[in-house]
C-alpha cells in the first residue's frame, strides 16, 4: 500500500472518530437537557392538599401558597387566631418546605413549632392558629 493511500485512509479514520466523538457529546448535552427540563416541570406541576381533620375541607397547595387571614392569601383561614401573612408553603429542590412568617400564634408541625423553614411530607399535620391540616402530596 502506498503511503498516500495510507495516509488518505488514516485521516479519514480520524475524521470519522472526531465527528463520531463530537456527535455523542452533542447527544449527551441534549438528552441532560431534556431530563432536567422534565424535573423542572415536574417540580412546578407539582401539587399538594392540605386538608382540614375536622372538617375534611381541603386547600390545594401550588408551588408557592400563602396561608394567613388576608385576602392575598392563596389559602384564606378567616380565625383571629391566624395572622394576616400566617405561613408559606413552597416546593425547592424537589421537596415542599413549611416556613412560619413571624406570625402571632406561630406555625406548628406535627405537635413541634416550625422556627425555620421545615421539609414537610406526606402525612405530615401543620397546625395554624386553631385548625390543623393533613398535608397530602
Amino acid at each position: 500500500m502506498p503511503p498516500d493511500t495510507f495516509y488518505q485512509l488514516l485521516r479519514l479514520l480520524l475524521f470519522i472518530i472526531l465527528y463520531g466523538f463530537i456527535g455523542v457529546v452533542i447527544w449527551t448535552i441534549w438528552q441532560d437537557i431534556k431530563s432536567t427540563r422534565q424535573l423542572i416541570n415536574l417540580s412546578l406541576s407539582a401539587k399538594g392538599t392540605l386538608i382540614e381533620t375536622s372538617t375534611d375541607h381541603y386547600h390545594t397547595v401550588t408551588p408557592v401558597t400563602s396561608v394567613g387571614r388576608s385576602s392575598g392569601n392563596t389559602v384564606i383561614l378567616q380565625d383571629t387566631t391566624v395572622s394576616m401573612q400566617h405561613a408559606l408553603i413552597t416546593r425547592r429542590d424537589a421537596m415542599w418546605w413549611l416556613e412560619d412568617l413571624e406570625s402571632r400564634n406561630g406555625t406548628q408541625l406535627n405537635s413541634q413549632p416550625v422556627n425555620n423553614p421545615t421539609v414537610i411530607s406526606n402525612g405530615d399535620i401543620i397546625t395554624i392558629g386553631r385548625y390543623n391540616f393533613n398535608f397530602k402530596e
